[in-house]
C-alpha cells in the first residue's frame, strides 16, 4: 500500500470535509486542469458585473487601495512614483503627492491616505487628510518604515532592521510598539481593522511563518496559528474575522478564523499559487498566479468566482463589493475596478466616451483624429435613428478601418485594438453581418 505524504493526506481529508461543509464548495473543485485561453479557469464561474478602467495614462499605475468611493494608487507618469486618487462619486482624478522623491505603497481609510515616502533619504510614513487638505509626516526616525495600513485613527507599519510593528494613534498623537522582535525575525503582511492588528511572523522554531494578532482594547497578543511544516502568510482582517494563506506545499489553502466563535475553517484550496489576499465584509479576494486572474470568495453564499480578463491582474484590494487591481492588458500597469451586478450592453456613447478618454490621456495624439472618429460615431447614430441598419453597419466598418490605419501612429496600438474590439461588439449587438 502507498504511504501518503502529509500534503496528500490533507487533500484526502479536505475532500471528505467538502461533503459536509458547504463553505468548502469552492475547495472541492479540481483546479489542476489545463488552463483555457487567456488564463480562464473553466471550473469556476466568471463573476457577473461591470469592469471599469480607472486610469488611462500610458505610464505604470499599480498597488491600488480602496475605501468607499475613493481609489488610491502609486503612479509613475511624472518619472517618479507619486500617489494619485480617483473619486468615484465625482469622477475626478487628483494627484496627492508632488515631491520629486518617490512615494508608494498607499493605503486609505475614509478621508486619510498613508504611504511610504523617500523624500528624506530613508523610508518614512506620510499621511494626507482629504478633509483638511494637509499633508503630515507620521514618522521621523532615521530607520526604515514600510507597509503602512490605516483604520480610522490608527496607522500601523513595519520598522527598522528588527522588523518591529509600530502604531500611531491620530486621536492621541501617541506612537506605540505593538510587536518588537529582538532577534530580527521577519514580520510581513500586517493589517488592521478597528482594535485588532494582524501580521505574519517568522520564528526560528519552527522555521515557518505564523499568524499573530494584537488586540488594542485588551492589550493582548495572540498566536493565531503555528505550523512545523507549512508557512502561514498573507494575513488580512475585517471586523471579527481573520483570513490567511497556508503555503509551502500544494494545495494552497485559505483559512478563516471567526474571533466571535473561535471557529477556524479552511475556506478555499488551490493547486496554483495564490497571493495578495484582501478581505472586506463577506468577500475575500486574491490573485491566482497560475491563471493571472483575480478570484473572489463570497463567504455568505460559499461561491467562488473569477474575474477573467485579458492579460494579468495583480494586487487586488476590496471595499464592500468593489474590487480594484493592477492590470497589464494595455502593455503598462493600469488600475481597473469590478462592481457586481447586471452587465449593461455596450452603447455608442461608450465608444464616444472611450475616444474622449484616450485623447485626454494622450493615447490618441491628434485632435483631428479624435474628431474624425466622433464623426463616424455621430453618423452611425443617425443611421440607426432612421432605421438604416445597412448604412450603420457600413460606417462601423469604416470606423474600424480608420482606427486600424492609424494604429501605432496617431493612435497607440493597444488603444486602437480596444476601440476596434468595442466597435465590433457593437456591430454584433446591432445584428450586423461580419
Amino acid at each position: 500500500m502507498k504511504r501518503l505524504t502529509l500534503p496528500e493526506l490533507f487533500v484526502l481529508l479536505l475532500s471528505a470535509a467538502c461533503v459536509s461543509i458547504l463553505l468548502l464548495a469552492a475547495a472541492c473543485t479540481d483546479s489542476t486542469q489545463p488552463l483555457e485561453p487567456d488564463g480562464l479557469n473553466p471550473y469556476f464561474d466568471v463573476a457577473v458585473g461591470t469592469i471599469t478602467q480607472i486610469t488611462m495614462d500610458p505610464a505604470d499605475q499599480q498597488q491600488p487601495a480602496i475605501s468607499g468611493d475613493r481609489i488610491v494608487w502609486e503612479d509613475f507618469r511624472n518619472g517618479d512614483w507619486d500617489i494619485y486618487m480617483y473619486d468615484l462619486a465625482t469622477g475626478t482624478e487628483t494627484q496627492i503627492t508632488t515631491d520629486p522623491a518617490s512615494q508608494y505603497g498607499p493605503a486609505i481609510s475614509g478621508d486619510r491616505i498613508v504611504w511610504v515616502d523617500r523624500r528624506n533619504g530613508n523610508r518614512d510614513i506620510y499621511m494626507y487628510d482629504l478633509t483638511s487638505g494637509t499633508e503630515s509626516q507620521i514618522t521621523t526616525d532615521p530607520a526604515e518604515q514600510e507597509l503602512p495600513k490605516i483604520s480610522g485613527d490608527r496607522i500601523v507599519w513595519i520598522e527598522g532592521p528588527g522588523r518591529d510593528l509600530n502604531m500611531f494613534d491620530l486621536a492621541t498623537g501617541t506612537q506605540t510598539t505593538v510587536a518588537a522582535d529582538p532577534e530580527s525575525h521577519f514580520l510581513v503582511h500586517n493589517d488592521i481593522s478597528g482594535d485588532r492588528i494582524v501580521w505574519a511572523q517568522k520564528d526560528d522554531v519552527p522555521d515557518n511563518y505564523e499568524i499573530r494578532m494584537y488586540d488594542l482594547a485588551t492589550g493582548t497578543e495572540t498566536q493565531i496559528i503555528t505550523d512545523p511544516i507549512y508557512d502561514h502568510t498573507n494575513s488580512a482582517i475585517s471586523g471579527n474575522r481573520i483570513v490567511w494563506l497556508r503555503s509551502g506545499f500544494t494545495p494552497y489553502v485559505i483559512y478563516m478564523l471567526d474571533l466571535a466563535t473561535g471557529t477556524q475553517t479552511p475556506v478555499a484550496s488551490r493547486y496554483t499559487p495564490a497571493d495578495n489576499l484582501d478581505f472586506s465584509g463577506d468577500r475575500i479576494v486574491w490573485e491566482d498566479n497560475g491563471y493571472g486572474d483575480i478570484f473572489v470568495l463570497d463567504l455568505a453564499t460559499g461561491t467562488e468566482t473569477q474575474i477573467a480578463e485579458p492579460g494579468n491582474q495583480d494586487h487586488p484590494a476590496i471595499f464592500g463589493d468593489r474590487i480594484v487591481w493592477e492590470d497589464d492588458r494595455n502593455g503598462n500597469g493600469d488600475i481597473y475596478m469590478f462592481e457586481p451586478g447586471v452587465v449593461q450592453p455596450p452603447s455608442l456613447q461608450d465608444l464616444s466616451d472611450l475616444v474622449d478618454q484616450y485623447e485626454a490621456a494622450g493615447s490618441i495624439t491628434n485632435h483631428g483624429t479624435a474628431e474624425s472618429l466622433h464623426a463616424f460615431i455621430r453618423q452611425i447614430g443617425s443611421d440607426l435613428g432612421t432605421g438604416d441598419l445597412d448604412a450603420a453597419c457600413a460606417r462601423f466598418d469604416h470606423f474600424i478601418s480608420a482606427v486600424a490605419n492609424k494604429s501605432g501612429k496617431q493612435i497607440e496600438a493597444v488603444v486602437a485594438q480596444t476601440l476596434i474590439d468595442l466597435a465590433q461588439a457593437l456591430k454584433d449587438e446591432y445584428g450586423c453581418s461580419s
